[in-house]
């Protein structure tokens, strides 16, 4: 990866003719297509690109991929924040937080490429993207969708599927958001990777009122990782919602073995829309499922499950 000492002088340059180039295709916005998990990356073989494209994914493959993934990040985090969607704590000891302040990006940038947010890789990397990299809302959700699937052209990392997949979602692609999701599965992801992976799956088919599913993809998502309390919160949830009470129990076990009564990721859990009296999915149907087997399990479980079901018996 490129760092200041080694910086081609002429990166500028080339950058900007892949910008005003209208024979240039690779970073345009074109009708998006599923990937495949065997797609090989671009490279500078690829008939299609000008001699300033070939330029770019053989020198700044890495800067543009991190930088494109890095707002997509930011993107996801803010739409997640506003909707009361976000599941905080993807691991027991860290926090993700809302989308950064420009000081902050800039520092990130520095320390994650080695190269300062003044040059001229960041600098033109405003202009492909045809947007301020700091503006999160000026961004659609198909520029974002652009963004994401650059990325994993440049560089096909686990990473970049998952973001694409839940910028699909945003989009209401949700069959195309589960397809890219479950490439990561096919992979040798790492366990954390993988149980991510499965909660966005879960997270989808929920928003489908696929509860069943969502259970299933929420187990699956809380066993893939041992420490991880947000997908059995989730598996719990469903497993409520669902009328399955032997499900709500094995749930109920993961969260008292992972989640102290006092973690901040329970707060953050009976704050979610998506659970919550006002939430964006109507789980009206299966409320009264929910609180009969609530009232079957609740001196059954420990605290922090029996928290959770009263916070639900609230679903009007």
């Amino acid at each position: 990866m490129s760092t200041p000492m080694t910086l081609d002088p002429e990166v500028h340059a080339i950058l900007n003719e892949v910008v005003s180039d209208p024979g240039s295709s690779f970073l345009r916005r074109t009708p998006f297509r599923t990937p495949c998990r065997t797609q090989a990356p671009v490279t500078h073989r690829d008939s299609t690109l000008t001699r300033a494209e070939r330029k770019l994914v053989t020198v700044y493959r890495h800067e543009l991929h991190y930088l494109l993934l890095l707002k997509v990040q930011d993107l996801v985090l803010d739409w997640n924040a506003r909707d009361g969607k976000l599941l905080r704590y993807w691991s027991n000891d860290w926090e993700l937080r809302s989308h950064s302040a420009s000081n902050d990006y800039s520092s990130r940038v520095t320390r994650n490429l080695g190269i300062t947010s003044t040059t001229p890789v960041e600098r033109c990397a405003r202009k492909l993207l045809a947007t301020d990299l700091h503006a999160t809302s000026a961004l659609s959700s198909t520029q974002a969708i652009h963004m994401a699937s650059t990325a994993l052209r440049l560089v096909p990392s686990d990473t970049a599927r998952i973001y694409l997949g839940l910028v699909l979602f945003q989009a209401n692609q949700p069959q195309s958001a589960q397809s890219v999701l479950r490439q990561v599965l096919e992979g040798d992801s790492n366990p954390l990777t993988r149980s991510q992976a499965l909660q966005n799956i879960g997270m989808i088919r929920g928003a489908m009122k696929d509860t069943a599913g969502s259970m299933v993809a929420n187990r699956e998502a809380a066993y893939a990782a041992d420490n991880r309390g947000d997908p059995a919160m989730s598996w719990y949830a469903d497993a409520l919602f669902s009328g399955d009470a032997d499900q709500a129990l094995l749930a109920a076990a993961v969260i008292a073995d992972r989640l102290p009564t006092d973690h901040p990721s329970i707060e953050a859990f009976l704050g979610l829309n998506r659970f919550s009296r006002a939430g964006r999915i109507k789980r009206n149907d299966s409320a009264e499922t929910m609180k009969r087997t609530f009232r079957d399990v609740e001196h059954q479980v420990q605290e922090q499950a029996w928290r959770i079901g009263h916070a639900l018996l609230s679903i009007r």
